[in-house]
């Protein structure tokens, strides 16, 4: 028997208790999954012997097929239990809670022993798999068990070098950016990632630095850049004034 469940990405990294609702046959405490009538039992079947199974010879060939008077039990309920009306299992709604581990990925199950299904003829419960379904998460995500996030960082910053907080999945931590530091490269976090499922050991987290440009300057922001970029050589704008180079720098160039 399956079921399924969803949890949030921050539950699956952790793992948690779940409660479940279920709704399957469990065994009829009138009878005590025989089906019988109290005060009786189930009769071997006389026709199989009980063995669930008959044989039909054919010129060289034996056959065998289901038993047609106890359909393969190999026994008859002649008085029926009022209660499950002979069928050994009622069918119930149940709650219980689940444990999933720490680590869990999308679509791994969590199996349940013993809260399944009943048995037939009275026999024991089988196992119940719960599969897991893991909702995605706005700043996180999953790369096996390392988390995968972005931070924009101030241009002014990256060139400069800063401390910064960042947010993981247990919480803000800081980072060091060097002076230097390049859009597009990577910070790693050791064991701030998520627990293998298996071992319990933990992944990294790795930040992707992403240079965060303004879309609005003031006068005087603006009129810094330019002189910044004028005196780094990379001016583009066409109203930026170059100073005009005397006649030995003219010189030099040629």
């Amino acid at each position: 028997m399956q079921i399924e469940t969803k949890i949030d990405f921050i539950e699956a990294c952790f793992g948690v208790t779940k409660e479940v609702s279920v709704a399957h046959n469990m065994p009829c405490d009138a009878c005590g999954g025989t089906g019988a009538k109290a005060g009786s039992s189930p009769e071997t079947c006389s026709y199989c012997r009980g063995r669930g199974q008959v044989q039909m010879s054919q010129g060289f060939f034996t056959i065998s097929t289901t038993c047609p008077q106890c359909q393969g039990q190999g026994r008859v309920v002649r008085e029926k239990c009022a209660q499950c009306f002979g069928r050994g299992t009622v069918n119930k709604k149940k709650k219980f809670d689940v444990k999933i581990p720490a680590g869990i990925q999308e679509g791994m199950r969590v199996m349940m022993q013993g809260q399944g299904e009943a048995g037939e003829n009275g026999g024991p419960l089988g196992d119940l798999y719960v599969y897991v379904h893991v909702k995605e998460h706005e700043e996180f995500d999953r790369e096996g068990d390392h988390i995968l996030s972005e931070i924009q960082v101030p241009f002014p910053a990256l060139a400069l070098g800063c401390e910064l907080d960042v947010a993981t999945i247990g919480g803000a931590a800081k980072i060091k950016i060097k002076p230097g530091t390049q859009s597009g490269d990577v910070f790693r976090l050791k064991g701030e990632g998520v627990a293998n499922v298996r071992t319990g050991r933990r992944g990294d987290h790795l930040l992707h630095v992403q240079a965060l440009t303004p879309t609005k300057l003031s006068n005087k922001q603006k009129k810094l850049l330019e002189e910044l970029a004028v005196d780094f050589g990379t001016a583009c704008a066409g109203n930026i004034k170059k100073k005009k180079k005397n006649f030995w720098e003219r010189l030099m160039e040629e």
